[in-house]
């Protein structure tokens, strides 16, 4: 669960970013609605080619009250869809998606861990599609506005059952906060009864002329590999 939550909120930078479409908003009207909002989004989605950013994650565990931060970066390219995650802190790994695997490794240790996935697997492992945020969770999370005060708005997503009604957990959801001017997100957190995450992501590079080859990850010679990812093990995936 935990991993899952990670890779998920720091998907919500690069769902901020293609809200943003890497430009300050030329409309002086602001948003009445969470769906004007997501408009907004899924419309710039299209001219996003590729985002790099940092971000900033503390994590609290609820019963024992100790709480990690962790730092690192964060880069997705839409088309060839890939994504890599390299955290500096607490503990260095990458998380690399190279279209058809997911392979996570361990720097200190020289080990990797590879599982097969196809695109919709690791939208269900990590509750969204890195190439299509914006639309991942429209379709996922039901949005209501929870209010502007003139430099940004607020707004709270929460997981919808398959017939569309919120869930009766009432544990899935995000608060997000998007400014009201470049339509950056400023932050983001997700709290359920046992956990509590915040996000804050800074220095955006949006459509740079990244490709594949130049996020790819070689892992060096001698990195033990093994196959499967015991972290996310018990998902649904593709074989």
């Amino acid at each position: 669960m935990a991993a899952r939550l990670a890779l998920a909120s720091i998907f919500w930078c690069a769902m901020a970013c293609m809200a943003a479409g890497g430009a300050v908003s030329t409309s002086n009207a602001s948003p009445a609605t969470a769906e004007q909002v997501l408009d907004r989004a899924e419309a710039a989605e299209a001219a996003i080619r590729d985002v790099r950013l940092k971000f900033t994650q503390v994590t609290r565990l609820k019963a024992t009250a100790e709480e990690q931060e962790t730092v690192g970066e964060l880069v997705v390219l839409k088309s060839p869809e890939r994504f890599k995650v390299t955290f500096m802190s607490p503990v260095r790994q990458i998380a690399y998606y190279d279209g058809s695997r997911l392979v996570l490794y361990y720097p200190e240790t020289r080990q990797a861990f590879r599982q097969k996935a196809a695109l919709a697997d690791l939208s269900r492992l990590i509750g969204v599609n890195p190439a299509s945020p914006a639309g991942t969770f429209r379709r996922g999370y039901r949005a209501s506005l929870a209010g502007c005060d003139g430099t940004g708005c607020r707004i709270v997503f929460s997981r919808t059952t398959a017939a569309g009604a919120v869930d009766a957990a009432g544990e899935a959801a995000w608060k997000v906060r998007v400014s009201a001017t470049t339509w950056l997100m400023e932050d983001a957190s997700f709290e359920n009864s046992e956990i509590r995450i915040s996000l804050k992501c800074r220095d955006y590079l949006i459509n740079r002329g990244l490709n594949a080859e130049s996020i790819r990850l070689a892992l060096p010679k001698g990195v033990e590999i093994v196959e499967g990812i015991p972290q996310i093990s018990g998902q649904e995936w593709a074989r």
